[in-house]
């Protein structure tokens, strides 16, 4: 029986006659030394797997699991292994990273929120847009402009939130624990005037700041509305093709528009902007694969190089608003994302910083990639998303009318504060029963249940591989 491959649920099923021999062949495992590279193979396999099933499995203590732990944060190899481009629980790993040493950083927040207080997700996703968008991008999430509207879903409500309450919302998940506030979602943020006022007051209050947007409306701003972009840390352009022809097909917009020069011509303009001044902001491009596209990821690679670009983001079309790739497709697919990354390795994208996703670079390995489902979600406590109209909901898919349902609305902060709308989040279970979920979603859905269940089991966050 090949014990050390076992899923949960195929470990809980062990009959109880077999379950002393693999209790014997684990604790022999460790007994002969072994147990160090047991535990690093577990952890690799699956960053998200519980202390408690690693205990079970290996018949250790939780101190003695600390200890390997430990001697991971320690070992080069592993710390190697685990920032390689050839390695499919890249992101995942990074994400637990990132979040080890915020929550390691605050021990009160991270007390809070474990006790179950009301306390703000250190990201939130705010959709301060007035619903629409000039675009109409065939994989896009947000809606059809058609069927799976605001309008249609009965989203609307009271309408609108207003420059005051948006002010009002930012305030308070800042003096509730929020570090980063990304606007993104819900239409176009720059179709929005309060924008630039609402980037102002967070900077103001101390929130750092993230833009997605098409770049298409970034044209004829004030002087005061550029400083308020290169004080951002983060924006992200959504280009979606190097190539006007395709680049039209996918957002629908009339060849007459120029649409994707005037994005190039916005973009060159931000970065000269940066360049000139000491300003911190990252710019990059969002990409993702789909038919109309799936020939040009080695084009946009090019695109982004040329642009002295510092960041790009490939992703498939993750909850299949698109067709699938024909098989054709997804084999010269494979072939330029091999292509892509020997050029990673060999150094020959200078500055810019090529991010696949994890279940991407899976499909180069030729592996299977697949998630344990947890029992249920907790992506409300790292990155809820409030939308346009007041709504407050567990995630950015569950904002958007294209996936919008009204049994996961949280609160709405036309009617309650943010700190009720928190109260009312730590009170309720959402169960991971979704059929679509974004990859960021699942990955930060397991990587948070885990630190959660392993912090009521008393390992610290400074305590874990991650740290």
């Amino acid at each position: 029986m090949n014990f050390l491959n076992m899923s949960k649920e195929q470990y809980q099923r062990i009959p109880p006659e077999e379950l002393n021999e693999y209790r014997s062949y684990t604790s022999a495992l460790a007994i002969e030394g072994d147990r160090k590279s047991i535990v690093r193979d577990m952890v690799l396999q699956d960053p998200s797997i519980s202390s408690a099933d690693i205990m079970k499995k290996l018949g250790i203590s939780a101190q003695e699991l600390i200890e390997e732990y430990k001697s991971l944060q320690e070992d080069e190899e592993f710390q190697l292994a685990v920032d390689s481009p050839f390695y499919s629980r890249r992101l995942m790993f990074n994400v637990a990273r990132t979040v080890v040493r915020d929550f390691a950083s605050d021990p009160i927040y991270t007390a809070r929120l474990a006790a179950g207080e009301p306390v703000s997700s250190r990201v939130v996703e705010l959709h301060t847009t007035k619903g629409t968008c000039n675009y109409s991008c065939v994989m896009c999430l947000w809606s059809d402009k058609r069927e799976k509207t605001y309008e249609t879903k009965k989203m609307k409500g009271k309408g609108l939130m207003s420059l005051e309450e948006w002010e009002n919302t930012l305030s308070s998940i800042h003096d509730l624990g929020a570090k980063v506030a990304v606007f993104s979602g819900g239409g176009e943020v720059l179709l929005n005037s309060d924008f630039f006022q609402l980037l102002d007051f967070s900077h103001n209050i101390g929130l750092k700041t993230q833009l997605y947007t098409s770049g298409y409306n970034m044209r004829g701003l004030s002087d005061y509305e550029w400083s308020q972009l290169l004080n951002m840390d983060r924006i992200r352009f959504s280009i979606h093709s190097p190539n006007d022809h395709t680049y039209n097909d996918i957002i629908k917009m009339p060849t007459k528009s120029n649409a994707l020069l005037k994005v190039k011509e916005n973009l060159s303009k931000l970065l000269r902007k940066r360049n000139a001044t000491n300003s911190d902001l990252r710019v990059g491009i969002g990409f993702v694969i789909q038919p109309l596209n799936a020939l040009e990821v080695e084009g946009i690679v090019d695109f982004a190089k040329n642009m002295g670009l510092d960041f790009l983001n490939i992703r498939r079309d993750e909850i299949l608003v698109t067709n699938p790739l024909s098989a054709e497709d997804e084999r010269q697919l494979r072939e330029q994302l091999l292509r892509i990354r020997s050029g990673i390795v060999q150094g020959q994208y200078g500055q810019l910083e090529i991010d696949f996703s994890d279940n991407l670079t899976a499909f180069m390995n030729s592996e299977d990639y697949s998630l344990e489902k947890t029992a249920n979600c907790v992506i409300k406590s790292s990155r809820p998303t409030v939308t346009p109209y007041g709504q407050w909901m567990p995630c950015d898919l569950k904002g958007e009318p294209m996936y919008a349902d009204p049994n996961y609305v949280i609160g709405n902060l036309h009617d309650e504060s943010v700190e009720e709308v928190l109260t009312n989040s730590q009170k309720i279970t959402i169960p991971a029963s979704c059929s679509s979920c974004m990859p960021s979603g699942q990955t930060g859905n397991a990587i948070f249940s885990k630190l959660l269940a392993d912090y009521a089991q008393g390992i610290d966050f400074r305590d874990q591989p991650f740290y």
